[in-house]
C-alpha cells in the first residue's frame, strides 16, 4: 500500500504532536509513558521519528495522541 502525500509530505502531523507536548511541558519520555497507560506502546525513538517527519502515523494511534495531547 503506498502512503499518500500532502505537500510533499508523509507525515504532517509530527508538528502538531511536538506543538502539543511542548504546550503541555511534556518530554518525549514522559509522553511515551502516558500514551503506554493509554494502551500504546511507542518508544522514546518512535516520538522522535514521529516530531520530526520520520514516521508515518497510523490513523489507530491517532486517537490516544489526541486524547492525551488534546483533550487532557
Amino acid at each position: 500500500m503506498q502512503s499518500k502525500k500532502f505537500n510533499d509530505k508523509s507525515n504532517v502531523i509530527g508538528q502538531t504532536v511536538r506543538k502539543y507536548r511542548m504546550q503541555k511541558g511534556y518530554t518525549q519520555e514522559q509522553l511515551c509513558q502516558q500514551l503506554d497507560l493509554l494502551g500504546l506502546n511507542l518508544y522514546l525513538s518512535d516520538i522522535h521519528l514521529i516530531e520530526n517527519n520520520k514516521r508515518i502515523v497510523k490513523i489507530t494511534r491517532l486517537l490516544p495522541l489526541q486524547k492525551y495531547l488534546v483533550l487532557h
